[in-house]
């Protein structure tokens, strides 16, 4: 009875899991995403792996980089080492590539930054002038003006260096509208410097006239040539010996030794605003077939008869007559320009237009003065600078021209004379 009972007794019931508490499943939920993340940097690494010890077709490594290659190229390079030009010219593609990209992302940036300005409404410079505001770097100005050398000094044909619409194109292009060309000459008779002024509009003209008057070809030779920048806008190139040589359809040749000063405004494409040429002496050699006839071989030469002796082409200051004549001319139109200009302003005729203008200038100077005399008052003295350049109002009787850089002296009314510069010993 009692093993009966023992044996039909109901089967006990299973313990239940007891549920967990928040923290537990906030650890289970952390521990699993942490086997997960490490399984993806695992699958990650080995995929790395297998791309660099077998990279996709069309690609091979080299140095670390990806280079495209077409498919058969790329077997080739699976099959065999390359050797190491190959190697180097894979890297140069590479880096190419690269070089394109970072190029790319640049020129995006910037129309991105252009986009951006232009919706907060401010103006954006073009690039040409971003690119002429950059400073030049120090010897752009020396080869821009060999560059103008070149183009005057170099032969041409007769009927180039004849024509007025050439010259007007290389002055054109190397100087400014308002450039001054100053020429200073010396006289080996009188002891007398005397310098000239033409502007951009004359000059043409002057450099016609030398090959009219028989001039064959001209050179100009610089000697330790100097470039300096007293701005970022200006460059000056200065050569204290310096010589233009000029040789003539009959065989004679003209020295003209000096200097050469130069400046240049990089803001304006590097052209001129000033061309000063200052010699210090001139000499003329005659070749000796003009001079005797040649002798028969073994007998002396004959004496040189001062009758025999032909007239020179040049005058006392080694300028052809005719192209002295154009430098009076343009010195005497560069003195008169202002005059010209208050003519064609006021549109009256030449009289009056004379008496306005002088009656101009003297206002113009009698307000100067007061105005010093009121800073004198006021127990200020007037800078010298300033007095110095005779700077007045509107007209004055010899106006400075591109960048303040030409500077005319003047004492009493009266142009100083220029003194004659010292030229430098040959070697």
């Amino acid at each position: 009875m009692n093993s009966s009972a023992k044996s039909q007794s109901p089967p006990q019931p299973h313990p239940q899991p007891q549920p967990q508490s928040q923290p537990q499943r906030a650890q289970q939920t952390q521990a699993q995403f942490m086997r997960q993340r490490q399984q993806q940097q695992q699958q990650q690494q080995q995929h790395q792996q297998q791309q660099q010890h077998n990279p996709p077709s069309g690609q091979f490594v080299v140095n670390g980089i990806n280079a495209n290659l077409t498919p058969a190229a790329a077997q080739a390079m699976r099959n065999a080492n390359p050797p190491p030009h190959i190697q180097q010219q894979l890297h140069a593609q590479a880096m190419q590539a690269q070089i394109q990209a970072q190029a790319q992302a640049q020129a995006q940036a910037q129309a991105q930054a252009q986009a951006q300005s232009q919706n907060a409404g401010m103006p954006m410079m073009p690039m040409p002038m971003q690119m002429q505001m950059r400073a030049k770097p120090i010897g752009s100005a020396v080869l821009r003006l060999y560059q103008y050398i070149d183009c005057v000094t170099a032969p041409h044909d007769a009927q180039g260096k004849h024509d007025i619409e050439f010259w007007r194109r290389v002055i054109g292009d190397f100087f400014t509208e308002g450039a001054a060309i100053r020429y200073g000459l010396w006289n080996e008779t009188t002891k007398e410097c005397k310098t000239f002024e033409m502007s951009t509009s004359i000059a043409p003209r002057f450099y016609q006239s030398l090959f009219a008057n028989g001039i064959r070809q001209m050179q100009i030779l610089l000697e330790n040539a100097r470039e300096f920048t007293p701005n970022a806008s200006i460059h000056v190139v200065d050569s204290q010996r310096a010589c233009c040589v000029f040789w003539y359809e009959n065989g004679c040749q003209v020295f003209q030794r000096g200097s050469i000063k130069a400046v240049f405004n990089a803001a304006m494409a590097m052209r001129m605003e000033m061309f000063d040429i200052n010699i210090g002496e001139h000499a003329e050699y005659l070749p000796r077939s003009l001079l005797q006839p040649p002798s028969a071989s073994g007998s002396p030469p004959p004496p040189i008869p001062q009758s025999s002796i032909p007239d020179s082409l040049v005058n006392d200051y080694g300028m052809p007559l005719g192209t002295m004549r154009c430098l009076e001319i343009a010195e005497s139109v560069s003195q008169m320009r202002d005059l010209i200009g208050f003519v064609m302003q006021n549109k009256s005729g030449p009289i009056a237009s004379l008496s306005a203008f002088v009656k101009t200038v003297n206002d113009a100077l009698q307000q100067q003065q007061q105005q010093q005399q009121q800073q004198q008052a006021r127990g200020g003295e007037a800078s010298p600078s300033s007095a110095a350049n005779g700077a007045t109002p509107n007209v004055s009787p010899r106006l400075s021209r591109g960048t303040s850089v030409i500077k005319l002296e003047e004492e009493d009314g009266k142009e100083k004379k220029r003194k004659r510069p010292k030229v430098a010993p040959r070697t």
